[in-house]
């Protein structure tokens, strides 16, 4: 099973809009220390099932790590609690969304942070001009203090972790596959942009 991200304590249970300027760069701190232990992490589990993924940051590691990842994704059941204890983080979502009927396993969902992290590094490697970052304004901003890539332009920043996450749970809650160049297609957009 794939290992569990232990998260900051003072993040556990919170949404990162309530955080404090102070925390969102502690946090940030956290991520910027970490996210080469998770990378090399992700990059074993990754080889244990498939010798052809490299660890390059390449273009084509991308299309191997989409390939794991569809295999390897999780869900369960979300409970009509789970979603309403969701909605009382987010209000402005609760009238606008309808209860998904899963949710992504604990472990998909760490596996998904690292794979943020890998995809955001590929982006980075591949454009001097983008860097991790985080933004503290507006507070209503749906990033908020969440490590993210940040672009030349504003609109082209991106939250890798944030992005795959909605489109796994868009696809297995529409019953529609994951595409196998998903990935890919992020990174694509992302250099070009």
């Amino acid at each position: 099973m794939y290992e569990v991200v232990e998260i900051p304590h003072f993040v556990k249970d919170r949404s990162f809009d309530s955080f404090s300027k102070g925390e969102a760069k502690e946090y940030f701190e956290w991520f910027m220390r970490i996210k080469n232990e998770r990378i090399a992490y992700l990059a074993r589990e990754i080889q244990g099932d498939n010798e052809l993924f490299k660890n390059d940051f390449s273009r084509c590691s991308l299309i191997e790590l989409n390939k794991w990842l569809v295999k390897k994704t999780s869900f369960q059941n979300r409970n009509q609690i789970e979603f309403d204890e969701q909605m009382l983080k987010t209000p402005l979502l609760k009238n606008a969304i309808r209860r998904p009927k899963y949710t992504i396993a604990n472990a998909t969902v760490s596996m998904i942070f690292d794979i943020g992290i890998y995809l955001g590094e590929t982006i980075i490697n591949a454009d001097r001009h983008k860097r991790w970052g985080y933004l503290l304004k507006p507070k209503s901003y749906v990033h908020y203090g969440q490590p993210i890539i940040l672009a030349e332009h504003p609109a082209d920043n991106l939250n890798p972790r944030f992005l795959i996450e909605t489109t796994i749970l868009f696809s297995v809650n529409q019953k529609e596959e994951l595409p196998d160049n998903f990935l890919v297609k992020v990174y694509d957009y992302s250099v070009a942009n």
